[in-house]
């Protein structure tokens, strides 16, 4: 099971595409994301109710991401954040597609 297309934070970047078709245009993801428009993504606009069925290890994956993605530390997601978010997060999907297609060989 691909947890990463409940997410709305990924299916708001696979989504919305830049020009180049490899990175999503993040002015609109963050316009997506940003429920009450302060400019930034708190940990509960990007996770929402998924959270509660999220199994804990990857709820645990996630929340170290985002703790590191957070260079300012502040407990939110700005714009200028959430590129490298967003590689992190694809880090994490190519990682289990390769554990599930190392499973299937099996």
């Amino acid at each position: 099971m691909n947890l990463f297309k409940v997410l709305p934070l990924l299916l708001s970047l696979l989504a919305v595409r830049g020009q180049d078709d490899d990175m999503p245009d993040f002015d609109e993801v963050m316009g997506e994301m940003d429920a009450n428009k302060d400019g930034q993504v708190s940990w509960d606009e990007m996770f929402g109710e998924d959270l509660d069925e999220m199994p804990d290890d990857i709820k645990a994956q996630y929340k170290d991401v985002y703790k590191e993605c957070d260079t300012d530390s502040d407990g939110l997601i700005s714009r200028e954040e959430l590129p490298k978010l967003f590689e992190k997060m694809n880090a994490l999907e190519d990682a289990e597609d390769e554990e599930a297609a190392g499973n299937d060989e099996i």
